[in-house]
């Protein structure tokens, strides 16, 4: 009996989840490929003397994305045969979860489509090698991975046989939409057109712009957990909720009840479109969105309101104002953040891993990881997408975020090398992992495939910082440039946590920043010469500070302290001092930010 090195990776991965135009797209997307995973962990186990590598143990059905795509294994049985029949369980288990979404689709599609692009989208490689005795196991794990890489550069390329004239799914582009055509409104004029969006968004999910593929259908059906999965509109507004936690109750739930019963007279049961499927103890089963007027507005059409949609908007705006009122607090900021989180250096620890048994020690610790993620995020009342090995994907309020991202980065180093663990895990040069994360704030409205975008740009500025173990955030308002700042941990957090405080205790003027930035762009070259030697940049940079006024404070200038963070932020800036001079500034523009959230939910000074 011959033993092999068995591996397995299920794609797509990247672009899948990314073609996601709401969150439970996102999240959907994010648990099939992990349950897909989690089919073929079994179907290895269930082989004559198979023995799991990564993942260290057969995942549970527990319903959460916590698989992740590429299995490796020990496996005793003819690799061919096994690799057919994990390709087989794959396909069999998608086109089961299409099945239970089909029968929640309540209107006409063209089935023999959709059929055939649901069991197109699966891509599932595997790779063997021979593992005699004498074998050494780093050598063949790379032959296996050298396999795996040949394999997806030889990927198969079938002809399409869906191909039609029907306009393009609006989700991904790539497939075509299976509900006809005559299903959409002709425009605003159609006489039917309020109708035929009501049945849209009954009958597919569907809004009257959306054309929807099989696969956008059965992310939008498939209902294979207890989904209460929050907008991004719901995040947005958790600072503001967690400050009317800490209200009186009473006079709360009196100004929310009475602002629902408003809205209910203004729009009747298209309220109930508002409705999740969690239980909050303030909102029940409404979206956090109902408590931002952006999204209020979209209950409100010319043409379910008999023409008079502007005066309920207005009316409507005036109901959302008076529930402030009642309960004494400003509305949200509606931002939120994209976290993504990606460990450092693993595929060199994992490569100078020489045992069998310490890399199924690495890949437990990994697992524990993800376990002890998925509850941090939820400590910060973050939504988790995705958390498996050292890859992790949330949406979190700005209140908590900072705090959240710290904890995710200490635990990670705590959990993968224990101070009281007999076997510590690093690369061939004696670094350890490290966790680096990209954080994207942005706007509950943006685009949740452009936010995705936004957060995986965070991510690429964090790995670009040397040595990596880093912090990137990428702020994007909805008007001007974005901001992104960047450093490594244990700094740039610091610093942004000092600014965030000075902020909130107004010894840092809200105008600062921004003259720091005006400084910078007048000061950088148009001819390739510098205008002032970086020393004299630094001074002037010093002297603005110095002489800034606070909106209130104990002096007329900074405080001592104030001053000698900036200079110490100036100080450790690397790169040409114009460059220090503009990372600093977006530190405190990103800083002023978080600081108005934490204010907002009544957070302690830290």
């Amino acid at each position: 009996m011959t033993t092999h090195l068995f591996l397995v990776t299920l794609g797509p991965v990247q672009g899948f989840i990314a073609a996601a135009r709401r969150t439970r797209d996102l999240w959907f997307g994010s648990w099939l490929l992990s349950d897909l995973a989690r089919i073929a962990v079994q179907q290895i186990v269930q082989s004559v003397g198979a023995q799991l590598i990564f993942p260290a143990q057969l995942p549970s059905n527990s319903g959460e994305a916590n698989v992740a795509n590429k299995i490796l294994a020990i496996v005793t049985v003819d690799p061919a045969t096994l690799g057919a029949q994990v390709i087989d369980a794959v396909r069999e288990r998608l086109l089961a979860l299409w099945m239970d979404a089909r029968k929640e689709v309540g209107g006409q599609i063209d089935d023999t489509i959709a059929t055939d692009q649901i069991s197109d989208l699966p891509e599932v490689y595997w790779a063997a090698v021979a593992l005699p005795a004498n074998t050494a196991y780093p050598q063949a794990r790379r032959q296996v991975e050298a396999l795996m890489a040949a394999r997806k550069a030889t990927r198969d390329f079938a002809p399409v046989t869906w191909g039609s004239n029907a306009p393009k799914s609006s989700i991904d582009g790539l497939r075509e939409s299976v509900i006809p055509e005559s299903a959409y409104p002709k425009g605003k004029n159609d006489p039917h057109y309020q109708s035929k969006v009501e049945a849209l968004y009954k009958r597919y999910g569907a809004g009257p712009a959306e054309r929807l593929s099989g696969v956008d259908l059965l992310k939008r059906h498939a209902q294979p957990v207890e989904l209460a999965f929050a907008s991004t509109s719901d995040i947005a507004v958790r600072p503001v909720l967690s400050r009317l936690k800490a209200l009186d109750q009473k006079q709360v739930r009196e100004a929310w009840n009475s602002y629902i019963d408003a809205l209910r007279k203004m729009v009747g049961d298209r309220l109930d479109e508002e409705r999740t499927g969690r239980k909050h103890w303030l909102l029940g089963h409404y979206d956090g969105g109902l408590l931002l007027e952006s999204r209020l507005h979209e209950l409100f059409t010319e043409t379910s309101n008999g023409g008079n949609a502007r005066a309920k908007r207005e009316q409507a705006s005036k109901a959302l104002s008076e529930f402030y009122r009642r309960c004494n607090i400003e509305p949200s900021d509606p931002y939120y953040a994209i976290l993504l989180a990606d460990g450092d250096r693993m595929g060199a620890t994992i490569d100078h891993q020489q045992t069998i048994d310490r890399h199924i020690e690495l890949s437990r610790r990994l697992s524990a990881f993800a376990d002890r993620a998925r509850q941090i995020i939820a400590q910060h009342e973050g939504s988790l997408v995705y958390a498996g090995g050292d890859d992790v994907l949330a949406l979190l309020p700005l209140h908590t975020l900072l705090k959240c991202a710290q904890e995710l980065h200490n635990r990670f180093r705590e959990v993968l090398n224990p101070a009281d663990a007999a076997i510590r895990f690093t690369d061939a040069s004696g670094h350890a992992p490290t966790l680096s994360v990209g954080i994207a704030i942005v706007h509950h409205l943006e685009p949740l495939s452009d936010a995705l975008a936004l957060a995986r740009a965070a991510e690429r500025a964090a790995k670009a910082v040397k040595d990596k173990d880093a912090l990137a955030i990428v702020l994007s308002k909805r008007s001007g440039a974005d901001v992104t700042v960047q450093g490594r941990w244990g700094s740039l957090d610091k610093r942004l946590q000092q600014f965030i405080t000075m902020h909130r205790l107004d010894a840092l003027p809200d105008g600062a920043a921004f003259q720091l930035r005006n400084l910078a762009e007048r000061l950088t070259p148009t001819q390739g010469r510098l205008t002032l030697p970086p020393e004299a940049a630094l001074a002037e940079t010093k002297r603005i500070i110095g002489r800034k006024q606070p909106r209130r404070g104990q002096d007329a200038k900074l405080a001592d302290a104030t001053r000698e963070a900036i200079d110490d932020a100036l100080s450790a800036g690397d790169g040409h001092a114009l460059q220090v001079i503009r990372a600093v500034a977006d530190e405190m523009i990103v800083a002023r930010l978080l600081a108005r959230t934490a204010d907002l939910a009544e957070l302690p000074l830290l």
